[in-house]
């Protein structure tokens, strides 16, 4: 039976040519582990709260012959055929006494390079529970520097009363709490909740909006509500127009502008089929018109895999001769997904419980202010803040 040894490993936050800064931490972790398990390490050894894709480099990351072992968003491989799935890939594998150079990227987006040397191995020590952080050096520095986290009323823009909520004042309240859905996947959550045939209650959709944990306290709540419920009032009065719905930022036109928007997209259409379900939408029998379209859904999604994959290896060869292209395509599948979700909801409206009239009613909002606690609860329970989402000082739900 092989011995299991210990790695040491010092991880410094780093440029992108992988010169560290002073900012550091020294791990150790047994060799059977995984590199997910060494992600998930210097995720916590760093402090940080939203988890994204990640990839190790085993040589320089623009060099060839550079191995890479990256993860990506669903189970599919969406990277080209150079890096390979590295979540259950072992360290013992792998050349961390070998090669001169590691470096570890996470956050495809924002970019946070890491310098990973091997510094050695020992044996396992008694009562010693690993993996472990044994040394830090340098605070943390913030995961979302350009977002401030402070307690005032401005920490988190909040739409004015009658205003439209943007991607940029969704992803903000979403922001403060750690456990929260993305903007994009947010906005497919409830758009599929609004096209299923179940009654569309912010109660339906909302657990699932927060995640596993619920925000800690009841102003948190309410600036989350303040976005969340003038979005769902948003999408319906598109869709009953006939108008697409669509919440999305700006994107620079470059291969990192498409990665972003690719992922993004990605995201709608998971929160939008999450969204169905939640609603109660059933599998559309085969052959119908609705069937089709959720294939054609199904078919945006494998042709964004595909841009993906093409922008991330032209990224990784510097070659900008198709920047514009890909750029093209992208906004062309964005533009269709915005269709398909229009189309299901229409294709849908027979199906409901309570069909939506001409003019549906909006769900009543909350002003920019936080609920008060006797204030009627803005998911449309028809109690009182207090003994619904606001029970307890806490986000519950009945």
């Amino acid at each position: 039976m092989p011995t299991t040894t210990i790695y040491t490993l010092k991880i410094s936050l780093s440029d992108r040519r992988g010169r560290p800064g002073d900012i550091w931490r020294t791990v150790e972790i047994a060799d059977f582990a995984t590199l997910k398990r060494l992600h998930k390490l210097i995720f916590e050894a760093f402090d940080r709260e939203d988890d994204h894709l990640w990839s190790f480099f085993f040589g320089k990351p623009e060099k060839k012959g550079t191995e890479e072992y990256t993860t990506s968003a669903s189970k599919d491989d969406l990277f080209p055929t150079r890096a390979r799935y590295g979540s259950s890939v072992r360290l013992s594998s792998l050349p961390f006494r070998t090669v001169k150079e590691i470096h570890y990227l996470f956050d495809f987006g924002d970019e946070w390079w890491h310098r990973v040397e091997f510094l050695g191995e020992s044996p396992v020590e008694d009562g010693v529970k690993y993996p472990r952080i044994i040394e830090k050096r340098g605070d943390s520095p913030e995961q979302y520097p350009e977002e401030e986290d402070e307690d005032d009323d401005e920490a988190v823009v909040t739409p004015e009363e009658g205003a439209e909520v943007s991607y940029a004042t969704l992803g903000s309240a979403l922001k403060s709490h750690p456990g929260a859905l993305s903007a994009s996947e947010t906005f497919g959550v409830i758009f599929g909740v609004l096209a299923a045939p179940g009654l569309p209650q912010p109660s339906v959709y909302l657990p699932s909006i927060f995640g596993d944990e619920p925000p800690a306290s009841v102003k948190q709540t309410g600036k989350i509500l303040n976005a969340v419920l003038p979005l769902h009032n948003q999408i319906l009065n598109c869709v009953n127009n006939g108008q697409p719905c669509v919440l999305r930022p700006t994107y620079p036109e470059t291969y990192r502008g498409v990665i972003n928007q690719v992922a993004d997209l990605h995201d709608e259409i998971y929160g939008f089929v999450k969204g169905l379900v939640l609603g109660g939408a059933q599998r559309p029998k085969p052959g119908t018109k609705l069937d089709k379209l959720m294939e054609q859904m199904i078919g945006v999604d494998d042709t964004l895999q595909e841009i993906l994959a093409l922008a991330n290896k032209r990224l990784r060869q510097k070659t900008p001769s198709d920047v514009e292209s890909l750029v093209i395509s992208a906004q062309s599948l964005a533009e269709q997904l915005s269709q398909h979700f229009l189309n299901t909801y229409m294709m849908m409206q027979h199906e409901r419980v309570n069909p939506m009239p001409k003019a549906a009613q909006p769900i009543q909002t909350p002003s920019p202010r936080e609920p008060c606690r006797n204030d009627p609860c803005p998911c449309g329970s028809g109690k009182k803040f207090k003994y619904c989402h606001g029970a307890g000082g806490k986000f519950t739900i009945h």
